[in-house]
């Protein structure tokens, strides 16, 4: 729904240069990054991500850095608690938004964004 309204000719957003994450890449992401060898490439669908290019239904040729500053996601943190991010990729900030912010400690918040 964000990513559709973002799309709109008037974008209810004040700027154009975001994105929106799906919950299934940042469930990918997350389950990759335990697994991930730095030492390889990351794979080609993670690539045509950052570019703008997939999924199908999400295609902006907007990449990442150049094209878009801010990223936005909802995070399932320790298999019971959602949290809204706001990752802001010129600075490699992560903004959590927690509407329960006593449900997770900041310890364990900080090792469930370290994949982002």
């Amino acid at each position: 729904m964000f990513h559709r309204r973002s799309r709109q000719e008037q974008s209810p957003y004040s700027s154009s240069r975001i994105a929106f994450l799906s919950h299934w890449f940042v469930n990918s992401w997350v389950n990759d990054y335990k697994s991930w060898d730095q030492n390889t490439e990351l794979s080609e669908m993670y690539i045509k991500i950052f570019n703008g290019e997939h999924p199908a239904d999400f295609v902006t040729g907007n990449k990442w850095i150049a094209d878009v500053d801010d990223i936005f996601l909802c995070h399932h943190v320790n298999g019971d608690h959602w949290v809204a991010l706001r990752i802001e990729l010129h600075k490699g900030k992560i903004h959590v938004y927690d509407s329960i912010c006593t449900h997770v400690s900041d310890k364990e918040m900080k090792e469930a964004c370290r994949p982002l």
